[in-house]
């Protein structure tokens, strides 16, 4: 029988990469998922998606994507129905290489909403339903510390505007 961890029952210590869970009671407005880390070195790339299911194919609603390529930049998209959507990019990298980070998105009614060492970074809106997204995936060239899953009960609603003010 195979087992996985479920996230947000307790922060999750130095998981290997790649990495995949279970977020415990899905994604909802409110939720803060926290990932600190170090971007090695030679970075290149790194993906964390917010998918609705583990296997391959399955809707990735949030495809977050920092690449390191000559023309450094954040990629963001959505996999839907088997097939990616428009990609949205940023042409300002928050990642250093070599550098300690915090990485935070904010689970809202409408976005998410990124924030890298306490700064705004982008929003991405909802395009898929959020009951629908169940879990993250992380892989590529980054370290991880910890992985924290806080807020978003099933009774807070949420809002538009996040603790950051964004």
């Amino acid at each position: 029988m195979a087992t996985y961890q479920i996230l947000g029952a307790q922060p999750v210590y130095n998981p290997a990469i790649p990495y995949s869970a279970e977020i415990m009671g899905g994604c909802r407005p409110g939720m803060l998922i926290t990932i600190q880390g170090t971007a090695p070195p030679k970075m290149e790339r790194f993906i964390v998606n917010f998918a609705t299911g583990q296997c391959e194919g399955c809707d990735v609603a949030f495809h977050f994507n920092p690449r390191y390529d000559g023309r450094d930049k954040i990629v963001c998209n959505t996999f839907k129905s088997g097939a990616w959507g428009k990609e949205d990019r940023k042409y300002e990298m928050p990642f250093k290489k070599g550098k300690d980070f915090k990485l935070v998105f904010e689970v809202t009614k409408y976005t998410f909403q990124v924030a890298v060492d306490d700064k705004f970074c982008l929003d991405y809106k909802h395009q898929i339903d959020l009951d629908r997204v169940q879990w993250l995936q992380i892989r590529g060239d980054i370290n991880v510390r910890s992985i924290t899953v806080t807020g978003g009960s099933a009774a807070a609603g949420g809002t538009k505007q996040g603790p950051y003010g964004y």
